[in-house]
């Protein structure tokens, strides 16, 4: 409701204000939308213990390479190091 309400007044106010307005309105628009996503990733995450799989072991070393690899050309161009100590399993 918050969110559908943010967005009604974007939609109907956006530059009739002064510009100071429409930042405001953006930042309720978009910490409406965040908000909602943050409660639908909570209830996701209070179903795993029962509803989703058994739980399995990961290899988190594994995990982090193949990370780090999808992320070498955004670290190379950011000039950004990731370290890490010993991951578990």
């Amino acid at each position: 409701m918050v969110t559908s309400y943010t967005q009604l007044l974007k939609k109907r106010y956006a530059g009739q204000l002064d510009s100071d307005a429409d930042e405001f309105i953006e930042y309720a628009v978009d910490g409406a939308s965040r908000m909602g996503l943050l409660i639908e990733d909570l209830l996701a995450f209070s179903r795993v213990g029962s509803q989703g799989a058994a739980f399995a072991r990961a290899d988190l070393e594994d995990t982090l390479a193949r990370t780090l690899r999808g992320l070498e050309v955004a670290l190379a161009e950011s000039g950004a190091e990731v370290t890490s100590d010993p991951m578990p399993t």
